[in-house]
């Protein structure tokens, strides 16, 4: 289990990363890689924020989401976050949110 949880923890990280670059390219404010802290630091705060204000969207069952690549995103990043959940024994929060349903196959034993 603890193996499928670093696992889920990368792939966490890794779409945050996605979602934080593309709200980069979007604002025009460069490479977070290049970025300064400070803005890198206001930039992880607006990512946070647009993650809070799907999920607040998802949760209401507003079904009228956009179609958009940081929609998608977020929807993928949303079932990452399920699965951490289901694979460490606790409920998933919304399990019929488009886009980041949580299959009985995606749930793991232990290892």
């Amino acid at each position: 289990m603890e193996e499928r949880l670093d696992e889920l923890g990368r792939q966490l990280d890794q779409k945050t990363t996605e979602i934080e670059s593309l709200v980069a390219a979007d604002q025009s404010i460069g490479s977070i890689e290049n970025m300064d802290p400070s803005d890198y630091e206001r930039l992880q705060q607006d990512v946070e924020e647009l993650l809070e204000q799907w999920e607040e969207a998802a949760e209401e069952g507003s079904g009228d989401m956009e179609d958009t690549q940081l929609n998608r995103l977020i929807a993928e990043r949303y079932a990452i976050e399920q699965q951490i959940l289901v694979t460490r024994g606790e409920k998933p929060e919304v399990d019929d949110v488009e886009g980041s349903e949580i299959e009985d196959d995606e749930t793991f034993p232990e290892s």
